[in-house]
């Protein structure tokens, strides 16, 4: 609980100071007394959902501002710190840099597929898109009978609400970036 009320003080002082409210302000559109706010602020309270509500509501925030964790701004992600996400015959391998999560309406990860390999992918949602970047050798997008074949340093884009397929034939191991857009979250 302790950790909240620690998330909550700064979370409410970061909103507030952001916008150049003073705590009487706050207290003036929240509806909380300003000596409650100011304890909040210090962690020395341990404020009611119903005054968390009326904060949240006075500020025109949603409530997981207030209470969750902010994102952090800058953040190393690391290869070596990530699980890759195999096919079953070892030859499609995806690291998922940055995954799908709320707020963000794209996931991006980096791809290998050793020769021979390949994956089925089944259909998204209706007008995703899928960009990829290929650093790596060569790979053949396919779908509805056509194939793409996207060399190195060259990209694709297409509309990926239909089946479509991944493939490497040629010799040495494709490495490529992919970005998958999702247009309605």
């Amino acid at each position: 609980m302790e950790e909240l009320n620690s998330i909550i003080a700064d979370n409410l002082k970061t909103i507030r100071t952001q916008r150049g409210l003073s705590l009487d302000n706050v207290a003036a559109l929240s509806g909380v007394s300003k000596s409650m706010l100011g304890q909040i602020e210090r962690g020395e309270s341990n404020p009611t959902i119903g005054t968390v509500w009326k904060i949240v509501n006075g500020l025109k925030v949603s409530l997981t501002s207030l209470v969750q964790k902010p994102v952090q701004e800058n953040k190393v992600i690391l290869r070596s710190d990530m699980a890759a996400i195999v096919s079953d015959e070892g030859k499609y391998s995806i690291y998922p840099f940055f995954p799908f999560e709320e707020g963000r309406n794209f996931e991006m990860y980096q791809v290998e597929i050793e020769p021979g390999g390949g994956i089925d992918a089944e259909a998204h949602n209706m007008d995703t898109l899928e960009m990829v970047v290929v650093f790596d050798g060569q790979i053949t997008i396919s779908f509805e009978g056509d194939d793409y074949v996207i060399n190195k340093n060259d990209a694709f884009e297409f509309r990926a609400d239909r089946m479509h397929s991944y493939h490497n034939d040629g010799t040495e191991t494709a490495r490529i970036a992919m970005v998958i857009y999702y247009p309605e979250v």
